[in-house]
């Protein structure tokens, strides 16, 4: 699934702008091709945050929502959020013992 998170301000050039990320158990290439099927750039990806995802500002949220993306609360975002927490630490475990495969979950 690919969600948004409410607009908030967060002092970006741009405006208020929100997130645009999918869960743990959705492939990122799914969120690469939802993100550039609403004109994103493959190098805006932020993928060294706490959870993967595209900022977009409040004309390509609309876009989103409009192409099928869900939108969801602050409280259901840090679920999603502690969802890629514990996937990075079972890959990092996994990295740690020499396993080459990192689980998906």
């Amino acid at each position: 699934m690919i969600y948004l998170d409410p607009l908030f301000d967060y002092g970006w050039k741009y405006g208020p702008s929100s997130h645009l990320f999918c869960d743990a158990h959705t492939p990122l290439d799914r969120l690469h091709d939802f993100a550039q099927s609403i004109g994103l750039k493959r190098e805006w990806f932020q993928s060294q945050s706490r959870m993967p995802h595209y900022d977009v500002n409040k004309r390509r949220r609309a876009l989103a929502v409009r192409n099928g993306a869900i939108e969801i609360g602050r409280q259901r975002m840090v679920e999603i959020m502690r969802g890629w927490k514990e996937k990075s630490a079972i890959n990092n475990q996994q990295s740690a013992m020499g396993t080459d495969q990192p689980l998906l979950l």
